[in-house]
């Protein structure tokens, strides 16, 4: 996934990029979970699983009101997403 090979991670100390920049990041992946396609969803699971360890509380949120949502149900992501909310994407 581009989540895999995209030269940016969530980790400012490898980054040092903007706080905004990571918040405008996380909001992103946010609003892809919106787009009704598993696809696009899935991405923005793992990106978020992949940010998971510098932005515990922020990507938390972000999945959980996503899980309680329940649009990852149909699309078989929810156990997914669930997985995600610790750092777990493989």
């Amino acid at each position: 996934m581009w989540w895999d090979i995209v030269p940016v991670s969530g980790d400012p100390e490898i980054n040092p990029l903007p706080t905004l920049w990571f918040e405008e990041a996380l909001d992103t992946m946010r609003q892809i979970l919106n787009i009704p396609h598993v696809a696009c969803q899935e991405s923005a699971i793992h990106g978020l699983g992949h940010w998971y360890y510098r932005h515990q509380h922020r990507v938390s949120r972000i999945l959980n009101a996503y899980i309680l949502s329940g649009r990852g149900l149909r699309a078989g992501l929810h156990t997914y997403a669930l997985n995600a909310r610790k750092g777990g994407i493989l």
